[in-house]
C-alpha cells in the first residue's frame, strides 16, 4: 500500500489533468470535483460535472467588496466567489445548496473544522 499526503495527490492529479490522462475508472468512488480557477486569474465560472460525479465546484478568485462596519463606517472585506454544480439525477439542487450553505459557514469559521 502506497501512502500519500494531499501535496503529493494534488501534484500527481494535477499532472494528469493537464497531460489529459484522467480516466473515468479513477473516478470512480468520488462523488464532487474541485477546480480552483481563481489562481488562474478567474473571478468565477460554472463548472461542469463529469460523470459518475454528482457534483462540481468551482473557486473562483477573491475580490474586495466594501462593507458596512459599526465601528468605521465601512471597510475593505475579501470575498470568494464558489460555484456549485449538481446533477439533479443524483443530488437535488435544495440540498446541494444547504451542502454550500454548511462550506460556507465552515470557510467563515475554519476552527469549526479542527477535532
Amino acid at each position: 500500500m502506497i501512502i500519500m499526503g494531499l501535496k503529493s495527490i494534488s501534484e500527481e492529479i494535477k499532472s494528469k489533468v493537464q497531460e489529459g490522462k484522467v480516466h473515468p475508472q479513477e473516478l470512480q468512488g468520488a462523488t464532487i470535483s474541485v477546480s480552483d480557477v481563481g489562481s488562474l486569474g478567474v473571478g468565477s465560472y460554472s463548472p461542469v460535472i463529469v460523470p459518475p460525479l454528482a457534483c462540481a465546484l468551482a473557486i473562483g478568485g477573491l475580490s474586495q467588496r466594501m462593507v458596512p462596519c459599526s465601528k468605521e463606517g465601512h471597510r475593505a472585506a475579501q470575498y470568494l466567489t464558489v460555484t456549485l454544480s449538481c446533477d439533479h439525477r443524483v443530488v437535488d439542487g435544495a440540498v446541494g445548496a444547504q451542502w454550500l450553505a454548511h462550506l460556507r459557514k465552515l470557510l467563515e469559521n475554519p476552527q469549526a473544522m479542527l477535532l
